[in-house]
Order: C-alpha cells, then sequence, then structure tokens
C-alpha cells in the first residue's frame, strides 16, 4: 500500500504500546503541545450529596503519554488538517491534527478507556472494531445535541447550555452503568 508523503499511516506515527509502556517524561519548555493537561477528575464538578461517584481514572497518566507521543510524531505538522496527517479520518475532517489528538485523549477520559478501547492496536487507521464507528455517531449525536436540540428548550437557564462525552459517560465506557455493579471497561492496550 502506497502512502502519501503527505499523509503518514497512524501505525507510523504511534506505536502506543511502546509509549504506554515508557516512563513519562518531563515535557520540553519549547515544545507546549506535551505539556500535561489536568486529569479528568480536577476538571469535573462535585458530584451531588448522596450521589455514587465515578471510578477513579487510573489510566489517566498513560493516555496522556501517548497524546504527547503522538504529538511529537507529528511536531510541525499539528496546525494541519487532521485528514492530511493521519489515515482514515471521518469525523475530524478540516480540525487541525494536535487538536485532533487531544479530543482523542478527551474521549479517552470521559470513557475511561485507552486507544485500544476504539482503535486495532498498531493500525489505528483500522476499522476493524465497532467502537470506532460508534465514537463518530456519538460525536454526531452530540453536535446534534448542541447545535440543535438544546436551543429548542424554551427556558433553559444556561447562555450556553451544552453537552458532551461526559454528560452521560462519566468515565465509564457504557453510559448509565452503574459504577458498583459492574467496573468500567477498559479494554485496548
Amino acid at each position: 500500500m502506497q502512502v502519501s508523503r503527505r499523509a503518514l499511516p497512524v501505525t507510523a506515527l504511534v506505536l502506543l504500546p511502546i509509549a504506554c509502556a515508557q516512563p513519562a517524561q518531563a515535557p520540553s519548555s519549547a515544545t507546549p503541545a506535551a505539556t500535561a493537561t489536568p486529569t479528568a477528575a480536577a476538571a469535573q464538578p462535585a458530584a451531588p450529596a448522596g450521589a455514587v461517584a465515578a471510578p477513579q481514572d487510573s489510566l489517566e497518566e498513560r493516555r496522556q503519554r501517548a497524546v504527547n507521543a503522538v504529538l511529537e510524531r507529528i511536531r510541525g505538522r499539528e496546525n494541519e488538517p487532521a485528514e492530511q496527517v493521519f489515515d482514515s479520518i471521518r469525523a475530524f475532517r478540516g480540525v487541525p491534527a494536535e487538536r485532533m489528538v487531544r479530543a482523542m485523549g478527551r474521549f479517552g477520559s470521559a470513557l475511561g478507556v485507552t486507544c485500544g478501547h476504539c482503535h486495532v492496536r498498531g493500525n489505528f487507521a483500522a476499522e476493524e472494531k465497532p467502537e470506532k464507528q460508534i465514537a463518530r455517531e456519538m460525536m454526531a449525536m452530540t453536535r446534534a445535541i448542541n447545535d440543535t436540540l438544546l436551543a429548542r428548550i424554551p427556558d433553559l437557564k444556561s447562555e450556553n447550555p451544552s453537552v458532551g462525552c461526559n454528560t452521560c459517560h462519566r468515565g465509564q465506557a457504557r453510559p448509565g452503568a452503574n459504577p458498583q455493579a459492574a467496573a468500567p471497561a477498559r479494554t485496548g492496550d
């Protein structure tokens, strides 16, 4: 299979099992793209009294190392459209590659999973896992809710109402799953 010089195969960009197995490296001050972001737990509002808290995300550091490894591999191309940097891009066409990579990390945080939940190890462009298409459809659903449906709710007491993956998933691969009845799926790497 021939790969254009402009679109690198995802497998050539990242070997996440290797990136995830290596110890975290301190980010270079010259590389703002590789800086760590706050964990999902730190960014979430406190649960109401009596609510069952989502399980602690033990994969956040691992995901962040993977995101940083991808960003390092695409350095210099991070502002190009994602489809020019990676293969098999559908939902993120026209989005800068860096923004797409960071969004993938946030998706993992919201679902409490690693990249291997949706992607085939060693071949991230592969379309074999149904979770990859489900994620695309969930993104379309979220867009429809945010762009159309929320605007139709009269007397909504918010200037900019929005939903995201974490609105329902709350750190679990299956939204609405009882965290005490079943542990969240942690599939993949």
